[in-house]
C-alpha cells in the first residue's frame, strides 16, 4: 500500500484499535461515522454502540489488524485485512475485516465494518 490517502487510513484505523485497546472509547469510535453500522452477525448502527461502549470494552483485552490493504475510488475507500480479538477471559476470535469509508466535509469517516471470523 503506497498511496498517501490509504496510509492515512491505515493510521486511523491502527489508531482507533490503540484506543480500544487503552480502553478509551473516544480514541475508538472517533474514525466512524455517527450514522455508521457494523456487521458480525447483524447489523448494529455505531450510535447504538456508543452507549454500551465503555461497559462492552472491558471485556475485551486486544483488537488488532495485519496484511491490510485497500482501494480507493472517488470518495469511496475500502480497507480489508486481518483481525485479531482477544477476550479478558482468555478467549477471542480472528478472522478477516473489511472497512467501508467515505470522504465527508474533507474527511475521512468509517460507514461500515464486517468482520468474517475463521476462529472462535
Amino acid at each position: 500500500m503506497d498511496d498517501p490517502e490509504l496510509l492515512s487510513l491505515l493510521d486511523e484505523a491502527i489508531a482507533s484499535c490503540e484506543g480500544f485497546n487503552q480502553k478509551n472509547v473516544s480514541a475508538w469510535m472517533d474514525p466512524f461515522h455517527a450514522d455508521a453500522v457494523t456487521y458480525n452477525g447483524g447489523f448494529l448502527a455505531i450510535a447504538e454502540v456508543r452507549p454500551m461502549a465503555e461497559v462492552a470494552i472491558e471485556a475485551y483485552s486486544r483488537f488488532m489488524i495485519d496484511n491490510v490493504d485497500g482501494r480507493i475510488v472517488g470518495d469511496t475507500a475500502i480497507l480489508f485485512g486481518d483481525y485479531a480479538l482477544d477476550m479478558t477471559d482468555g478467549t477471542g476470535t480472528s478472522g478477516a475485516f473489511t472497512f467501508t469509508c467515505a470522504r465527508v466535509d474533507g474527511a475521512w469517516k468509517t460507514l461500515l465494518t464486517h468482520y468474517t471470523p475463521t476462529t472462535g
